[in-house]
């Protein structure tokens, strides 16, 4: 999630969400009548405050659970939660007590925030969290401590350190009891030790050929996912690792792993990463790309085709923007590049070769520069 991005959109995710009416026999709470002036219509918002990324999108006993990045305290970014909704259509909800809700010592300071992540239901109990008359509803998440903390085996970690943990509910997600080992992966693998703030959003599902466990998630400022694989949901272990590639002019955020039919044929398959980006998509902000190859239970890798040649052409450079003015090159400027000069990437702008760029975005007196640059 961009979990340290105030936006209000930071991962995108296909989602039909509508107007939520009424009280809920679980909530306990009225809910707004999505009647406000301002108030969407076709997507899901919570009766007050902030939210953003959609969380753990899962389908369980007659019941599509949405759980989202929440702010029960405010209307921006901060203290955050899992809030929660449910419908029996993917069109009307009802939005249900925080899932998860943001901790906080006895002097009103954080200690631990849950980030963005995913829900699986334990069928099998593989877990031994639930039973099989009642299998757990086993949420994946993203740990945050603002403080640090030591663990019960005596590693510390430092302040803002992101770890995976798991909560789990045996009453349709009602309420929710965190894992007493939590966290379940407590630091990224080698080689990725340094990024101990930067590892977050963990998404599982099963993968039937091995029986087992597979989460993504990112070692967001690497511009890499990273596979694990569980048999038990509590035991995780590293497996690999993909990218960087393709889009790495903003951090990688809310991964996804999943396998579709080619054209609708069941006998051929594909493996697809999705990645959403946050900042540094095409327009700054938020964005996703996704590659398309094929997974092995250990490792994915993208098709030739889904990858980027970077790689300069081969020949020889007649005219660059190296200097220090376009003037100075010998281009002959109109309109908005009279006077101004090349500048250096910025605002996600990436895999550009040399020092220097014509950034039109920044030239412009706006959103956008308009003129002629002319080669000699």
């Amino acid at each position: 999630m961009s979990n340290h991005f105030p936006l209000l959109a930071s991962c995108l995710a296909t989602l039909l969400v509508g107007c939520s009416g009424g009280n809920d026999s679980d909530s306990g709470q009225p809910q707004s009548s999505h009647l406000e002036t301002y108030r969407p219509q076709l997507s899901y918002t919570a009766a007050k405050n902030w939210l953003n990324d959609p969380n753990g999108l899962v389908y369980h006993d007659g019941e599509y659970h949405l759980f989202y990045q929440y702010n029960p305290n405010g209307n921006t970014w901060g203290d955050m939660s899992w809030g929660h909704a449910v419908s029996t259509d993917l069109l009307h909800w009802n939005e249900l007590p925080v899932a998860l809700t943001a901790e906080k010592d006895a002097g009103g300071k954080l200690t631990q925030m849950f980030f963005s992540g995913s829900v699986v239901v334990d069928t099998n109990n593989t877990s031994g969290l639930g039973s099989a008359g009642n299998p757990a509803m086993v949420a994946i998440y993203t740990s945050v401590y603002p403080q640090g903390k030591t663990l019960a085996n005596g590693q510390v970690l430092a302040p803002n350190t992101q770890s995976q943990s798991i909560a789990y509910s045996l009453d349709r997600g009602r309420t929710w009891t965190q894992y007493a080992a939590n966290p379940v992966i407590a630091a990224p693998p080698a080689p990725f030790e340094t990024e101990g703030q930067n590892f977050r959003d963990p998404k599982v599902f099963w993968y039937a050929p091995e029986q087992k466990w597979v989460m993504v998630a990112v070692a967001s400022e690497k511009h890499q996912a990273l596979l694990f694989s569980s048999k038990n949901l509590r035991d995780w272990n590293y497996m690999s690792a993909f990218g960087p590639a393709n889009a790495v002019g903003g951090i990688w955020e809310c991964p996804d792993l999943f396998e579709l039919p080619v054209d609708g044929d069941a006998s051929k398959r594909k493996w697809v990463m999705n990645i959403n980006i946050n900042p540094g998509s095409v327009a700054g902000g938020s964005g996703a790309h996704y590659f398309v190859g094929k997974f092995d239970g250990t490792r994915f890798v993208a098709d030739a085709n889904s990858v980027i040649d970077k790689k300069p052409p081969t020949g020889t450079v007649y005219q660059d923007f190296e200097a220090a003015s376009f003037d100075a090159t010998g281009w002959t400027s109109t309109g908005d590049f009279v006077g101004k000069t090349p500048v250096a990437p910025s605002h996600g702008v990436a895999d550009n070769q040399g020092s220097q760029l014509l950034d039109t975005y920044r030239l412009g007196k706006d959103d956008g520069a308009t003129g002629t640059l002319t080669s000699p």
